[in-house]
């Protein structure tokens, strides 16, 4: 009742405020065009009951019987003029505020589809979603907001719709069913309004971190300032708890879990990044971080100040951390000096102590080669303390060259290889960790 009641309040004023906006629009689509204002289509709503979903008329009148039906792609002939502008900016949405009034949709909800786009949601989606009103916007509108332009760029749109949008889509109104309340009601409408502002922000996992992750054959449509992190929280938060156990000698393991953990979210929602995970069952039992520097990571991190800020209010009130943190920040580079070495570098790697032995070590640094040389990176450089003999070992004969020394923390000396990314792919298999 709470949220009816909600739609009701915001969708009438919602109406009394863009009335200004409507009327202009309505004669000029009046006078353009084919002459037609509105657009009306059936879409599966609560129940399975169909309803007619309103909308500022921008395509021509035939067009669910032409081209790709209800599929609409970026620059598709079809829509007009006009139209183009109006649904760039959302405005062709507008007329839903009526369906909202009516009782057939929601503000907050998963969006209403024709018959042939519902039933592309798997079995266990269609059920949930059939449960709440549609919406005019939720967490599958704001996730794919520039749908059009993903459906471009793929080499078969159909099924890439049918096959890698539709069941992801699915997965996030499903977890928009199980946690629908007040509170995921309003931040959503604020995320709304947030992206319309800010269409490359990636908020919206930094909000919900729960949210599934999308899978990736996606993740390559959505590159940018608004990718998603890949792994979700409690694997992250393994990953952070395997660094502080196996990474122990490091600095960064001193600064506590709550602040790896901010550290390899930032590191795995950065595009200049990324966090390569394997597991056995849920449980994490290897992890390789690498990317093009440290410093778009940070930046990252401050992004992420609800969490950064608690995570480093106990090291505040210890000096030697404190400088510890000023001396890595002025040494984001990774203590590489010289302009000859790679942008690029390794920044951790681990292995559980249960799975040493089995090769995954081997497989986790050949699968960051392997993103590399997909992303045309020729070598990268790995920064390894002198003292730990193991890790010099395992890099030599992976293949890395040893190129000189730098001093990261006071008089400790560490070792600075580089990893041709071509060397690589030539090494043997081994199945030392």
């Amino acid at each position: 009742m709470v949220l009816r009641f909600l739609d009701i309040l915001l969708s009438g004023v919602a109406l009394l405020v863009f009335a200004p906006l409507l009327v202009p629009i309505v004669i000029l689509l009046r006078l353009t065009g084919e002459g037609e204002v509105f657009f009306g289509q059936d879409r599966v709503g609560r129940g399975g009951r169909h309803f007619k979903l309103l909308k500022f008329a921008t395509m021509l009148k035939n067009s669910p019987n032409m081209g790709t039906g209800t599929v609409t792609l970026r620059n598709d002939p079809r829509v007009l003029p006009v139209g183009r502008f109006l649904r760039k900016t959302k405005i062709n949405e507008l007329p839903q505020l009526l369906n909202i009034l009516m009782g057939d949709m929601s503000v907050i909800g998963p969006r209403p589809q024709t018959r042939r786009c519902f039933d592309a949601f798997p079995k266990d989606a269609q059920r949930a979603i059939l449960t709440v009103r549609p919406g005019l916007s939720g967490t599958g509108s704001i996730v794919f907001r520039n749908e059009e332009e993903m459906m471009h760029a793929a080499n078969d749109p159909d099924r890439f719709y049918d096959h890698v949008i539709m069941p992801y889509k699915g997965r996030l109104e499903e977890w928009y069913v199980r946690n629908q309340g007040v509170t995921t009601y309003v931040l959503l409408i604020l995320l709304t309004l947030w992206v319309i502002v800010r269409p490359q922000s990636g908020i919206l996992w930094r909000v919900f971190p729960d949210l599934p992750r999308p899978p990736a054959d996606l993740i390559q449509h959505m590159n940018g300032p608004a990718r998603p992190a890949l792994h979700d929280i409690g694997t992250i938060r393994q990953v952070a708890a395997l660094h502080a156990a196996c990474i122990d000698q490091g600095f960064l393991a001193t600064l506590g879990p709550r602040f790896l953990t901010v550290l390899y979210r930032a590191i795995d929602a950065c595009p200049a990044a990324i966090l390569i995970v394997e597991k056995s069952g849920d449980r994490v039992t290897g992890f390789v971080a690498g990317g093009g520097g440290m410093s778009p990571v940070y930046r990252q991190m401050i992004r992420l100040w609800p969490a950064l800020i608690p995570a480093l209010l106990p090291v505040l009130f210890q000096p030697r951390k404190v400088l510890g943190i000023i001396e890595i920040l002025r040494r984001r580079d990774g203590g590489a000096q010289n302009a000859d070495l790679p942008r690029h570098e390794l920044f951790s790697i681990a292995v559980a102590p249960e799975a040493r032995g089995s090769g995954t070590a081997d497989r986790l640094y050949r699968a960051l080669c392997d993103h590399f040389r997909e992303n045309a990176v020729p070598a990268f450089r790995i920064v390894v303390g002198d003292a730990l003999i193991p890790a010099h070992r395992f890099y030599k004969r992976m293949g890395a060259t040893p190129t000189g020394s730098v001093h990261l923390h006071g008089d400790a000396s560490s070792t600075v290889y580089v990893q041709t990314v071509e060397t690589t792919s030539r090494q043997r298999s081994g199945t030392q960790d």
